[in-house]
């Protein structure tokens, strides 16, 4: 017997630490989540087109939105790299998945991703 709460606590404790977990220059990165899919978004005709990419992670679905072009990118990044049984480096992979892998764009997705399906180690 546990006490009422103790396993819902220690879940959110172990989310919290892995969305707070921060890849430094040479982590191995795993993407633990399903394969995201594309969806394209159309806005209005003088911006950019977007997309979201959605995937399912501990049974809830997340989504990221880009500009279509990043987001196509990103999505074969994490397809390839969900496929690699021992993971990419961090610098690998942010060079596959993003034209500026050093730019805020670049840096606000990590962080999206961290805790939601990708994995630093």
């Amino acid at each position: 017997s546990t006490q009422p709460g103790l396993v819902e606590a220690l879940i959110a404790r172990a989310e919290r630490e892995l969305a707070e977990a921060r890849p430094r220059f040479g982590s191995t990165l795993r993407w633990l989540a399903g394969a995201p899919l594309l969806r394209p978004i159309r806005g209005e005709a003088d911006a950019p087109p977007m997309a979201a990419l959605t995937w399912a992670y501990r049974g809830e679905m997340e989504e990221l939105i880009l500009k279509e072009g990043e987001a196509r990118r990103l999505r074969e990044a994490i397809l390839e790299l969900g496929g690699s049984p021992g993971g990419r480096r961090l610098e690998a992979f942010s060079a596959a998945a993003f034209t500026e892998p050093a730019g805020d764009a670049a840096t606000s997705a990590l962080v999206r991703l961290l805790g939601s399906g990708l994995v630093a180690t």
